[in-house]
């Protein structure tokens, strides 16, 4: 929270005056930069280093090869014995424990904490007109002997309590109030409750304050609580009649708040946002004009008007439904020790094959993934699963649009409650556990029901906004296709939501294996990178992120191939061509720079076709060929997009509406004064920097930093030279015949050179698209950057790095892989203990 503050502090005119920001003063303003600090982690950091090393070579710890004989390493391969099983015996004991911490810390409080929303009253049960007031919100007397009534309706199950707005609590403490909950006739008493109004909880007081909205908190603080003597199970969608009442023989009276019927207005929460938007959306869903009433006193009954209207009294719902949380944990548990033990034994079967393993890693923790982060909780992700929609809609056959910025949904499926991106919360858990695999007509995110006198699978047209223009649909199919399948199959909004998901997860998993399997050298860093948490989050979502990394990585794969392999064949060439297209057409060209590997190719080719001069002069021109198609491309998909952007005047771009209304950069701020734009590339690097490596890998999602520096490790590992121990003599593995085919020596150092100019270009196109697609104009450095911006460019540092100084043994590449499966392990737990137990 200090750093995001910082950088709000950052955010404002700092060009006002002399036109500069010194760079030395953000990091003081940061409070976070000290050289004596950074010193001391880095000796520390370093004694680490020399002391694992003297453990390795004692110890040969933690992974060993030992390869004194061929015998031995046959024998290692074959049998298992209690010793190859130690390794996973301590995994399992470390991976156990780390759950444990999680469930006292974390799911334990979730189980035990409670949530809440507003509910709105839709039936009357008994009522008196009383006149129409001016205010939104009026007082309801209860005198001694009065009672009050009015339907509710939960929208959770496990009704435990009940809020309602007492006016001047303070000067009656004393007085005892009443509560009842009856069934839909009002005749049958489920609950009650009876307390002094002094002793009552403000309802803010038994809330977790985690991922609660602003306005849902502010509105909390207001309401007492009134606890009923036992839940009731079931209460989603069903009518109850709730009484308030003061005893006859109290002295005072109580005024508790009502608002006046706006045809069944709700004010709705259960740990989401809430906007008047949002409250719009659900009047029109509710659609109702069926309003509920309260007796009122004598006074307001002697005034009564010509013009009319009844109240409703302003009452919250209080559910103690978490308990779920226990049993999904321990599913989770139980599915991750057994994945880890599956997968250790697969390393050993698959040791060689490391696109196997890879997509045997991916496509299991990948579906856990999508079970930890449920649906709408990614960035952006309802703009992604508006645009998964109108593409599933193209596939069958519904191509008519009902006007600008709106499409197609059926009707059960449209909740405009949904932000953007939405917290992670137990209701987003619960709505996953209770609607996964169910039929369309009966269950609804959220627990909506169709805004239609139909059984909810009509079409209706609603507001969507979709990202098309940005990407090529190609990012959207694989969604679109797992969506289209639970569709037709007649299932809700969250099956779609999660066949969508898995789909993703597979073709992405297996695009990235083809990557794994061509790439000469360097596929089990490739591997180790597609492993990271968020790359993990990103082709376990709707978001076409995944499938951006997957295709990017495949370019990558193929052009390394083109250039250092011997063999290539007319399909790598047609898959060269096409993942060439694809990544000039998506994200609006950011990664455009990332063509350039291609320009290795000639230069390889006189030292891998020394023999052929004509072959080399084929490669000269696939690559003119290749380059050229992709930049026609490029310009026939995004040239008005960029000059749009690019050519804009000064003060003509907005982001927002209304108050939240913000004025962007343009280049025309800039292009006077170029010292500018340095400024804010090198202030956005100073201040954004650390942050946007550590959401590379995924620190809002396993909130640790030795985590990340974990996986930075390990893909490192991965691009180190995997060397021979002992006399050499061991199996000969796929990688092993396929380097064979490969030139001698790898990159050189021009090549590598050529390889950070290709990442910092691409660095520099995405902050420079931010820049004028999202900053606000006056601001110290560009905003909106995310990390995950950067995975489909971190290959080509790696790739740099690679060096036949450094190497690695008794650490082979299926280790590294399974190492970062643990790793993953972890990061479920960790999801956890900062999403619910706030460390």
């Amino acid at each position: 929270s200090g750093q995001d503050g910082s950088e709000q502090n950052l955010s404002g005119n700092a060009f006002s005056g002399r036109e500069k920001v010194v760079r030395a003063r953000l990091f003081y303003e940061k409070k976070i930069w000290s050289p004596f600090t950074s010193l001391l982690y880095f000796l520390a950091e370093a004694a680490l280093a020399v002391f694992c090393l003297k453990l390795y070579r004692k110890k040969r710890f933690p992974f060993c090869a030992d390869s004194r004989s061929f015998d031995r390493v046959i024998r290692e391969n074959t049998r298992t014995g209690f010793r190859e099983l130690m390794p996973l015996i301590v995994i399992l004991i470390v991976f156990l424990f780390s759950m444990a911490f999680s469930y006292i810390h974390a799911v334990r409080k979730a189980v035990h904490s409670v949530s809440a929303e507003m509910l709105t009253s839709q039936l009357m049960q008994q009522y008196t007109t009383i006149p129409k007031l001016e205010e939104e919100e009026e007082t309801v007397r209860i005198r001694p002997g009065q009672r009050v009534r009015q339907m509710i309706i939960p929208g959770q199950d496990q009704l435990s309590g009940l809020g309602i707005r007492i006016q001047n609590k303070e000067g009656m403490e004393e007085a005892v109030l009443n509560w009842s909950l009856y069934d839909e006739t009002g005749t049958n008493l489920l609950r009650s409750g009876s307390g002094r109004i002094g002793r009552l909880k403000k309802i803010s007081s038994i809330l977790p304050k985690e991922n609660m909205s602003e306005i849902f908190r502010t509105e909390t603080e207001r309401y007492l609580e009134l606890p009923l003597d036992a839940p009731v199970p079931e209460t989603t969608g069903r009518h109850f009649v709730f009484e308030l009442s003061v005893p006859e023989e109290s002295e005072d009276s109580v005024r508790v708040y009502a608002r006046k019927m706006t045809n069944g207005s709700v004010f709705r929460s259960s740990g989401q946002d809430v906007s008047p938007e949002n409250e719009n959306a659900e009047d029109a869903r509710n659609g109702t004009d069926s309003l509920s009433g309260v007796e009122m006193d004598q006074e307001a009954d002697s005034a009564i008007d010509s013009e009319i209207l009844p109240l409703e009294i302003c009452t919250m719902g209080i559910y103690r439904n978490n308990g779920f949380m226990k049993s999904l944990f321990v599913k989770l548990s139980f599915v991750m020790c057994l994945l880890l033990i599956l997968l250790f034994f697969a390393a050993k079967i698959l040791r060689g094959r490391l696109e196997l393993l890879y997509l045997a890693c991916a496509v299991s923790m990948g579906l856990v993934f999508s079970f930890m982060t449920p649906p709408w909780t990614i960035s952006d992700e309802r703009t992604h699963v508006d645009t998964v929609y109108m593409v599933s809609n193209s596939l069958l056959g519904i191509t008519d649009t009902p006007g600008p910025e709106k499409m197609y949904k059926r009707a059960c499926d449209i909740d405009m409650s949904m932000n953007y991106t939405m917290p992670i919360t137990t209701a987003r858990y619960r709505a996953v556990e209770s609607g996964l695999f169910a039929p369309a007509s009966s269950v609804h995110f959220a627990g909506e029901s169709s805004t239609s006198s139909g059984n909810g699978l009509e079409l209706t047209a609603c507001f969507a906004e979709t990202s098309l223009a940005n990407v090529s649909i190609l990012c959207y199919l694989p969604s679109a296709v797992g969506f289209t399948i639970a569709r037709l199959l007649g299932r809700n909004m969250i099956t779609m939501f999660m066949a969508a998901r898995w789909v993703n997860v597979l073709v992405c998993s297996l695009i990235i294996s083809f990557a794994v399997k061509r790439i000469p050298y360097g596929g089990c860093c490739l591997a180790a990178i597609a492993l990271f948490p968020k790359t993990l989050q990103q082709i376990a979502s709707c978001s076409y992120d995944g499938v951006v990394i997957a295709g990017t990585f495949l370019f990558i794969a193929y052009c390394i191939a083109a250039a250092y392999d011997r063999r290539f064949s007319i399909m790598d060439l047609l898959i060269l061509f096409l993942s060439g297209f694809f990544v000039a057409s998506s994200k609006g060209g950011t990664y455009v720079p990332l063509l350039g590997i291609a320009l290795m190719i000639p230069f390889t080719a006189k030292k891998l076709h020394r023999e052929n001069i004509e072959l080399q002069s084929v490669w000269k021109g696939i690559t003119a060929a290749l380059l050229g198609s992709c930049a026609v491309l490029f310009f026939g998909k995004f040239v008005g997009l960029v000059f749009g952007m690019l050519m804009r005047q000064s003060g003509t771009a907005v982001y927002g509406a209304g108050v939240s209304e913000r004025t962007l950069y343009s280049l025309s701020d800039l292009i006077s004064s170029p010292g500018k734009l340095i400024d804010l590339f090198l202030n956005t690097v100073n201040v954004r920097g650390d942050g946007l490596i550590s959401e590379m890998v995924g620190k809002n999602l396993c909130q640790r930093w030795y985590l990340v520096f974990a996986f930075l490790f390990l893909a490192f590992l991965g691009i180190l030279h995997e060397r021979k121990g002992g006399d050499g003599i061991g199996r000969t593995t796929v990688s092993d015949q396929k380097s064979q085919h490969t030139l001698p020596c790898h990159i050189n150092m021009g090549g590598r050179v050529w390889l950070l100019f290709l990442a910092a270009s691409s660095t520099a196109l995405v902050f420079l698209s931010m820049l004028v697609a999202f900053t606000t104009k006056g601001a110290a450095y560009i905003e909106g950057i995310q990390g995950r911006y950067l995975l489909p460019i971190i290959p080509l540092v790696y790739l740099a790095a690679e060096n036949r100084v450094l190497g690695r043994e008794g650490i082979r590449d299926d280790h590294i892989l399974y190492a970062e499966a643990c790793l993953l392990a972890l990061t479920f737990s960790q999801i956890l203990l900062y999403y619910f137990g706030g460390i």
